[in-house]
């Protein structure tokens, strides 16, 4: 008679063990400290399910948050990077439905998830010391960035001598969809540096070149770098949607601007914005508190809202 040992996962030691039940459930670790983990836990819904004390997970509609996955894909994340960054288990399952459904049956995605998880999902965001350098992205972010440089007067020349590249291959970064990590990362940084500048234009030629690619960025609707609030996933620039909804929940402006990542509209972005000023945080301590770039909060600070800067602001108006 052949007896067969169970086969014992542990996972590596990066790995956040007994924190949530990513380990033992999808990665099938079965160290002391996550068998523990697991077993505690459901002795603790049991015990409280008799007493009667026990409050079921707040559940969300799970489509914003498949919706977000996908973005991150497309960034260049893959799913179980996602699943691993946001500390919860089974995110294919949020993706693609329940593995172990019947074969030759479609799989039913989940209408609704517990909201701790969904919001963990949520402030995963599109970061590029994520992505690897020969990993392939989409260019969508990279070919935003370049639009808006020249939409601010940079031109391809010069942007190719800051990429130590030819113009023509600025213009090819342009137009293809698929682009490198690594030049991704260099056309971000590059973006970074020259957001706020622009280009040298008070010679003839200098000019010239300057007053052509704007009318060449305008012709095309490309936006100045101001007008995104994430260049990478954004559907559109922010500065061209209309309010639709000029109700502010003060709950949610309550919560955003203690630095908790929640969904805010326009409206109730602003409000936090008002808010967080007039605490005297600067633009780039409100984008932190409200999780997006100081280019929103100058946007919002200075366009709309015609605020003055506070004193220590490395974001100038």
């Amino acid at each position: 008679m052949t007896t067969t040992t169970e086969v014992r996962h542990v996972c590596p030691p990066d790995h956040r063990h007994n924190l949530t039940g990513t380990c033992y459930n999808q990665h099938r670790c079965r160290c002391a400290s996550c068998t523990k983990a697991i077993a505690d836990t459901a002795r603790n819904r049991h015990r409280a399910k008799v007493y009667g004390r026990y409050i079921p997970p707040d559940f969300v509609d799970a489509e914003p948050v498949r919706e977000h996955i996908a973005r991150l894909q497309e960034f260049g994340l893959g799913v179980n990077r996602i699943g691993s960054l946001a500390g919860v288990a089974m995110i294919q399952r949020v993706m693609y439905g329940d593995p172990s459904h019947r074969a030759g049956e479609p799989r039913v995605l989940p209408a609704r998830m517990a909201r701790e998880k969904a919001q963990r999902i949520l402030s995963v965001r599109a970061d590029l010391s994520l992505i690897a350098d020969g990993a392939t992205v989409s260019n969508r972010g990279a070919r935003r960035r370049l639009q808006a440089l020249m939409a601010q007067g940079w031109s391809t020349q010069r942007l190719g001598e800051h990429l130590g590249i030819q113009r023509q291959e600025v213009l090819r970064f342009v137009r293809i969809e698929k682009i490198r990590g690594r030049t991704h990362r260099a056309i971000a940084d590059l973006f970074d540096l020259l957001w706020d500048k622009t280009p040298p234009h008070t010679e003839p030629r200098d000019r010239i070149a300057y007053d052509r690619i704007r009318r060449h960025a305008s012709a095309h609707g490309w936006q100045s770098p101001l007008a995104w609030d994430d260049i990478d996933l954004d559907d559109a620039p922010s500065r061209l949607a209309e309010y639709q909804d000029d109700d502010v929940d003060d709950a949610a402006v309550a919560i955003a601007i203690t630095g908790e990542p929640i969904d805010l509209t326009p409206a109730e972005r602003e409000a936090a914005v008002v808010a967080l000023h007039a605490q005297r945080f600067s633009d780039v301590e409100i984008a932190e508190r409200l999780h997006c770039t100081s280019r929103t909060v100058l946007r919002i600070r200075h366009e709309r809202l015609n605020l003055p800067a506070v004193a220590g602001n490395n974001v100038a108006a």
